[in-house]
C-alpha cells in the first residue's frame, strides 16, 4: 500500500487527480504542478522504493515450473521509455508505431462475446514481461544495479514472471522518478494553441499491462469522428488460452479446487483488465 500510496500521490501532484488526470491538455498543461511539493514527493519515493525492492524479492522466489514458447511484443527504447519507441518482437521483427496495425489480425472468437488478436497470424504476448525480455538493458542504471540477481530470471516464457517483472518496473519508475526530480525548476506556462485541421494520428504506448495501439480521426471541427484502441487484454487473450491448453495436464492430478485455482492464477498472471480479472472461471467437469 505504501508503493501505491507513493504512486497515487505523485499522479495527484502531475495530473490533478491519481486517475484519469486534468491537467494534461493539447499542447502542455492546464496546470503546472507545485514545486513546493518536490521534497515531500521525493521523501515518499524513497520509502516506497524500499518495500519495492522487499516486493520484488517476495515474487523472486516463486520458482518457473510453465514454459511455452511465445512471441514477445513491447517498445523498445534507449531509456526503457513507456511512450514512444520501435515495437519489436522476440521473434525479430522490428515495426514502426504506425505500421503496428497493418501486422495484427482481428479475430472474433465464435464461443464468445470477447475479441482477440493475433501478429502475423499468430498469437503473441505483450505486458511486462514481454518488456524485459526485449528491452531489460535501457532500465535504470540503479535498479540494474540493486536487482541484477534477479534480472537473471529473464527473458523466459513463464507467464507466471509477469508478476516479478511488474515489481521490478516499479523500482525503475521509481528510481527514474527520483532521478527527474532531482534539480527540477519548472516555470508557469501557457500552453500552445492549435488550429484544428482534418487529420488522423496514430500512437503506440507501453501501459502497464502492455502495448495499447491507437488511431485517432478528427475533422476541421478538431472534434474526434473515429477511434480505434487495441488494447492489452485483447492482444493477451490468444496467447491466454494456449497457455492454459498447455499448463492444464501439467496439474490434472491436483484436486479439483487447485486446479481452478491454478488456471485462475496463470490467467490473472498477465493482469486482464477488471472486469477480465473477476469471475472469469467457470470449469465444466466431465
Amino acid at each position: 500500500m505504501d508503493v501505491r500510496g507513493s504512486g497515487t500521490k505523485l499522479s495527484d501532484w502531475i495530473g490533478g487527480r491519481s486517475i484519469h488526470p486534468i491537467t494534461p491538455i493539447v499542447g502542455g498543461f492546464s496546470k503546472i504542478p507545485p514545486m513546493s511539493e518536490v521534497h515531500e514527493i521525493k521523501h515518499e519515493l524513497e520509502h516506497a522504493r524500499e518495500k519495492a525492492v522487499l516486493l520484488v524479492e517476495q515474487f523472486f522466489r516463486q520458482p518457473i515450473d510453465f514454459e511455452r514458447k511465445t512471441n514477445h511484443v513491447a517498445l523498445v527504447t534507449e531509456d526503457y521509455s513507456f511512450l514512444k519507441g520501435v515495437i519489436k518482437t522476440s521473434s525479430g521483427e522490428s515495426v514502426e508505431e504506425s505500421d503496428f496495425a497493418r501486422h495484427l489480425d482481428e479475430v472474433v472468437m465464435p464461443y464468445s462475446n470477447a475479441t482477440g488478436f493475433t501478429f502475423e497470424g499468430k498469437e503473441y504476448s505483450v505486458g511486462a514481461l514481454s518488456r524485459l525480455v526485449l528491452n531489460q538493458r535501457a532500465l535504470h542504471k540503479n535498479t540494474r544495479e540493486e536487482l541484477k540477481r534477479h534480472l537473471k530470471v529473464f527473458p523466459n516464457n513463464d507467464p507466471f514472471t509477469n508478476t516479478l517483472a511488474q515489481a521490478i518496473e516499479i523500482v525503475h519508475c521509481i528510481d527514474y522518478s527520483l532521478e527527474l526530480l532531482e534539480g527540477l525548476d519548472l516555470k508557469p506556462e501557457k500552453p500552445g494553441i492549435l488550429e484544428p485541421v482534418e487529420s488522423r494520428g496514430v500512437g503506440c504506448i507501453e501501459a502497464p499491462r502492455g502495448t495499447l495501439y491507437y488511431s485517432m480521426f478528427f475533422g476541421n471541427d478538431g472534434i474526434c469522428s473515429k477511434a480505434e484502441i487495441v488494447i492489452p487484454t485483447a492482444q493477451n487473450l490468444r496467447n491466454i488460452e494456449r497457455d492454459v491448453k498447455e499448463y492444464l495436464p501439467s496439474i490434472l492430478h491436483r484436486k479439483r479446487e487447485d486446479i481452478e485455482l491454478g488456471i485462475e492464477s496463470l490467467v490473472r498472471a498477465y493482469d486482464p483488465c477488471l472486469s477480465c480479472a473477476t469471475h472469469f472461471l467457470k470449469v465444466k467437469w466431465k
